[in-house]
């Protein structure tokens, strides 16, 4: 049993086996970092608890948003209307051109 939940949206349902295969490999890629520098006591415990996947950008910046009201009310999250695409975590923006 994981000790984490997958979420997907319906359209990515059928590929439930194949994100779960790339999480685990992701997982065993932190142990072997961690066990190359000595760090293998920090990574016992899981550091996650959730692993979502999203098919649109869209829901991907709605998600962003709203994870960073619930973390940090004082320093709100916009998108600017001007970018066609836009992630902004805790201040840090990565902004893609748009497409002309």
């Amino acid at each position: 049993m994981n000790s984490y939940t997958l979420i997907l949206p319906k359209a990515l349902e059928p590929h439930r086996a194949e994100f779960e295969g790339y999480i685990v490999k992701a997982m065993e890629n932190v142990r072997a970092f961690a066990a190359k520098y000595g760090w293998s006591s920090l990574v016992h415990e899981s550091f996650f608890d959730k692993v979502m996947i999203f098919d649109k950008k869209e829901d991907f910046d709605k998600e962003i948003i709203e994870a960073e009201k619930r973390t940090d009310s004082n320093n709100p999250v916009t998108i600017p209307e001007d970018k066609k695409e836009t992630t902004s975590i805790r201040g840090l923006t990565q902004c893609k051109k748009k497409k002309k």
